[in-house]
């Protein structure tokens, strides 16, 4: 007796547990884990301590943690050392009636350089003003690297922002450059690069930065220096205005695709000029004397780096015009995938689609434009000024929706080449990536309110619908963890008390509670009594009709001893037309017949 009682205690307690989640949440057809984390997201440095603690909004079955294949049963999952960078914490709990769910801790683990320096490449010395040259600036052992922006400075002055799409959380070495003309202005001029870790809100404030510089001194010389085998061509410190204008180009400019011809012609106005030509690596021109009209022709172009010069020789000095040339390739290929995960996506968790392109130029020309579907989600600029051929691999962040099933991505590569250029630009697409997306199970509230009467014999039948990926198991549950139903969601209930429909599937368990209220039927009472009042009223209808009746009545009567009367009153006779008093005599009481 005493454990029948102990039973229903723990009955009615888990009961009102149930009742009061119902009535917590106005969103019951659709709830979350009931699982809370001290912190959803955390930004930790390698070999910082970490800590975490797990709650929950209702008594659990068990609680636990698991890293990766490691189960540690416990709330709170702690850590004096954080020595992996890529790690996956997830709260576990099992609830009665419920089922099991989890909470995935995010975690970014970061380490600033050890180590940063910036180096002049292929050059040693001072610089010559005018002329190229690049910087590089060495970065050691930095993660994650797609949270690195590498800042490029000339004293105060910014300069460009270096920016990384590779996903690698592990530490690397990164060599970014800047590419530099010195001018007289800039002897003494001191760059930095910085390198600055932004992790987000959760990440500390201001951002981790560390820095290096470099000075630099400008040799001024009065004169160009001739390569081996090119034309000496004298380059003056200083023209008269507008002697540049001497040197016209048409085009002006060319945007040429890799291994296509081009043609420009150079002609000059000048009436005492000797001579005009072309130097330039690839299709030049010898020197013409008396020219006015000189045309660079080159069947396949391939030269990168190529800087046509037209020239002409004065009697005092040369005068040049550098002809701008942007040489462009279309990739050679294009492919998107999902970084770091196989398989179906799960609603609610980030993921990143990478989007590899081989083989395109110039780099600083390229837009890469994701899409979903017709839907523009974002555009990748680049400031790297190589103009020979690169591989670079955008990526994008996405957090998958339920709706998102079955959607499709795909990255274009447009290479954006000025008015000069092709119009509509050149454009390579990848193959669309279709996604999967599995989600938790949502069960229709329209069909189940949270509280439904039921009439003693008149049983009520409860509908639960739901939609997930992958299909979802129902369940229903009474009291509350007596499994009334296994399949499918209609359930027949007869008697009050509280129903959990329970839809289950591999990302979480959703649940509604519904409370089933007894209700009486009074119809047959009602009935009841107005039979017992109709047979009420008739008997007191039909005892007042007798007694009227009995009142009013004229009784049967007998004639005696009859005498003629002359005066015709109410006690004489009608005989053939003549009166005839007839003598009546009351009949006894007995004798009257109704």
């Amino acid at each position: 007796m005493e454990d029948l009682y102990l039973n229903r205690l723990i009955s009615i307690a888990l009961t009102w547990e149930l009742l009061s989640l119902l009535n917590g949440s106005e969103s019951s057809a659709d709830p979350v884990c009931p699982l809370q984390l001290s912190a959803d997201r955390m930004v930790i440095k390698y070999e910082d301590p970490v800590s975490v603690l797990c709650s929950t909004t209702t008594s659990a079955e068990t609680l636990y943690w698991t890293i990766d294949s490691q189960k540690i049963n416990d709330n709170t999952w702690s850590v004096n050392r954080l020595l992996k960078w890529d790690i996956s914490p997830y709260c576990n709990a099992t609830f009665p009636g419920i089922g099991s769910c989890r909470k995935p801790l995010h975690i970014t683990v970061y380490k600033t350089p050890d180590n940063m320096s910036i180096s002049l490449l292929n050059h040693s010395g001072p610089m010559v003003e005018g002329t190229e040259y690049r910087l590089q600036c060495d970065i050691q052992n930095v993660a994650p690297l797609q949270n690195l922006v590498v800042k490029w400075y000339k004293g105060n002055e910014f300069l460009l922002n270096v920016t990384y799409s590779n996903s690698t959380k592990t530490p690397v070495d990164v060599s970014p450059t800047l590419i530099i003309t010195p001018s007289r202005d800039d002897d003494g001029a001191q760059y930095r690069c910085e390198a600055e870790l932004v992790l987000g809100p959760e990440g500390p404030q201001p951002p981790p930065t560390v820095s290096s510089k470099y000075q630099i001194y400008v040799e001024i010389r009065p004169q160009h220096q001739p390569t081996p085998g090119s034309r000496n061509i004298v380059q003056p410190t200083a023209k008269p205005k507008g002697h540049n204008d001497l040197l016209e180009l048409n085009p002006p400019s060319v945007v040429v695709k890799y291994g296509d011809p081009v043609s420009v012609n150079c002609s000059t106005s000048c009436t005492d000029c000797e001579g005009m030509g072309w130097e330039v690596t690839q299709g030049g021109t010898a020197f013409q004397l008396n020219a006015t009209i000189v045309t660079w022709f080159v069947d396949n172009l391939e030269d990168w780096t190529i800087k046509p010069m037209c020239y002409i020789t004065t009697s005092t000095n040369q005068v040049t015009k550098t002809l701008p040339v942007i040489l462009y390739k279309t990739p050679d290929k294009m492919s998107i995938s999902l970084l770091d995960h196989s398989g179906p996506m799960v609603e609610g968790t980030e993921y990143r689609l990478q989007c590899d392109i081989q083989n395109v130029a110039p780099v600083q020309n390229l837009t890469v434009k994701w899409y979903k579907g017709n839907e523009s989600l974002l555009n990748v600029t680049y400031s790297n000024s190589t103009k020979t051929p690169v591989d670079v691999s955008p990526t994008l962040t996405i957090t998958p929706r339920s709706d998102d099933d079955g959607a499709q991505y795909r990255c274009e590569a447009e290479l954006d080449l000025g008015p000069e250029g092709p119009q509509r630009p050149p454009t390579v697409s990848s193959e669309p990536l279709n996604v999967t997306v599995y989600y938790k199970p949502h069960i229709n509230a329209s069909q189940l309110p949270k509280r439904i009467p039921v009439f003693q014999g008149y049983p009520e039948e409860l509908v639960c619908e739901a939609k997930g990926n992958p299909k979802p198991r129902i369940q229903w549950f009474y009291d509350p963890t007596k499994l009334v139903r296994d399949a499918g969601g209609n359930l027949t209930v007869y008697e009050a008390g509280l129903y959990n429909c329970t839809a289950t599937n591999n990302v979480e368990t959703s649940f509604v509670v519904v409370e089933v209220i007894l209700k009486e039927d009074y119809l047959p009472l009602i009935a009841g009594f107005v039979a017992i009042m109709v047979v009420v009223i008739s008997v007191i209808f039909i005892f007042i009709y007798s007694i009227y009746y009995k009142n009013t009545k004229m009784g049967r009567y007998s004639l005696k001893d009859a005498k003629l009367s002359s005066t015709p009153n109410g006690n004489v006779a009608q005989n053939g037309g003549r009166n005839i008093p007839l003598p009546m005599t009351r009949l006894s009481q007995p004798n009257i017949i109704f």
